[in-house]
């Protein structure tokens, strides 16, 4: 395994969109696939989010995010996506306006405006437990400073409890939680919850 400082910190590119798009999707844990599967046919949910890290007035454009890369294997190992929460409601929706759209719509209205938030925050399995996620995270910090942000917001899936102990070990709270009723296709999601942490 390579030590901690064979991995280097840069701005996404244009290039790297295939692999940003595969770690947007792990962070959402199943988000993605239940939005965008059956968006258009013939696209999976990564073939249609490559396409959205692509385009640069999306908010997930890689212009809005960070990696970690392997500098030995030149992989990316991690990814933090992040855009002033307020951008949310400018972006319109009607591409996406199905039923998985409005079933997850109490979500997507949970925000904490005026913050930065962090829309996906993902490290590669082989990459895990050496402090990545968290130098991702202070980069959240230093640019919410730059910005003129005073706090940083982002959702976690209220099962997945070892992202929330993460988040409060890093000075996050609870602001609120959205329940969802259960769903044959996103099972063990009964809510998210919505954190910030001030910087």
């Amino acid at each position: 395994m390579n030590a901690i400082s064979d991995i280097s910190y840069r701005y996404a590119t244009s290039e790297d969109s295939a692999a940003v798009a595969s770690y947007i999707c792990l962070a959402g844990d199943g988000l993605y696939e239940f939005l965008l599967d059956d968006l258009i046919p013939g696209f999976t949910s990564i073939e249609v989010l490559k396409w959205t890290v692509g385009v640069l007035a999306s908010p997930l454009s890689y212009k809005n995010c960070f990696v970690a890369v392997d500098s030995g294997t030149k992989q990316i190992a991690g990814v933090i996506n992040l855009f002033p929460a307020d951008e949310l409601r400018e972006q319109g929706h009607e591409l996406i306006n199905t039923q998985s759209w409005r079933f997850l719509e109490p979500v997507f209205s949970l925000q904490d405006w005026g913050s930065l938030f962090i829309n996906s925050l993902a490290v590669g399995r082989q990459w895990r437990h050496r402090g990545i996620g968290g130098r991702l995270l202070d980069h959240a910090y230093e640019r919410a400073s730059s910005d003129g942000y005073d706090k940083v917001s982002l959702h976690v899936w209220s099962d997945n409890l070892s992202a929330i102990s993460f988040y409060e070990k890093r000075g996050f709270t609870i602001l609120d939680r959205v329940a969802l009723p259960a769903h044959p296709q996103l099972p063990d999601k009964s809510g998210s919850i919505l954190m910030c942490r001030k910087v």
